[in-house]
């Protein structure tokens, strides 16, 4: 027999493959856009900045992904980003495989300016494909190749931006990635707020700590019944 939490999995495909997305800004229902709308909006937006385009592999997944990094690499591409990280393709560190990632392939980077108005179309189309329609931009980039040289963490360089063919909002001209069903599961740290943190009640600071996401199990869930309140 059937019951509401069995349910509530049908549910939450159902918004995600049939529910129309609204622009958290206008409230506008969002919309495919063209490259050139994209391209306008980072030679508008970004001009004069220190660029890198992205295309967003695997997100929030769990895994090794060594087939990936050896896919990278045959291609020249001597480096990912994982978990905001930028890590060699070879030799491939091993990650933790219990842990959920997000993997990024660099396209290619830019000043973006009117003369290089070109080159970024050329590398837009690349990321777009590799990223089946979204794109990742990271800036500024100070400090980057200098990091990456040095060994130093790169974790901290630079802030993320999505793009999208497939979802943006035709005011304000904000992307949006793909759906994922966990965004509307309270069980799931994609899906619950940060304030009650899937509790839906009021928590003091020390019981948000208690109920950090690292003291989730290995499926990314927390039994209710476990909550330490």
């Amino acid at each position: 027999m059937a019951t509401t939490t069995e349910v509530w999995h049908f549910l939450r495909l159902l918004y995600v493959k049939l529910g129309v997305q609204h622009c958290v800004h206008d409230g506008m229902p969002v919309r495919p856009q063209s490259v050139e709308s994209i391209a306008a909006q980072l030679m508008r937006d970004y001009k004069g900045r220190h660029v890198g385009l992205l295309a967003p592999l695997v997100v929030n997944r769990k895994g090794l992904y060594t087939d990936l990094a050896k896919w990278a690499k045959a291609r020249g591409h001597s480096h990912l980003r994982v978990d905001g990280e930028f890590l060699p393709t070879a030799p491939w560190p091993r990650l933790d495989r219990f842990k959920e990632h997000t993997l990024e392939l660099p396209v290619g980077d830019l000043i973006i300016a009117p003369d290089k108005e070109a080159e970024l179309r050329e590398l837009l189309a690349k990321a777009l494909d590799h990223g089946k329609g979204v794109l990742h931009l990271l800036a500024p980039l100070d400090g980057l190749h200098a990091a990456i040289a040095s060994g130093q963490s790169t974790a901290g360089i630079g802030s993320v931006k999505v793009f999208s063919t497939k979802r943006a909002c035709p005011a304000c001209g904000t992307s949006y990635a793909e759906l994922d069903p966990r965004l509307f599961s309270y069980n799931s740290k994609h899906g619950w707020c940060t304030s009650c943190v899937g509790t839906g009640l009021a928590l003091t600071r020390e019981q948000r700590k208690a109920l950090d996401e690292t003291l989730q199990d290995k499926d990314n869930r927390r039994p209710r019944a476990e909550l330490p309140l």
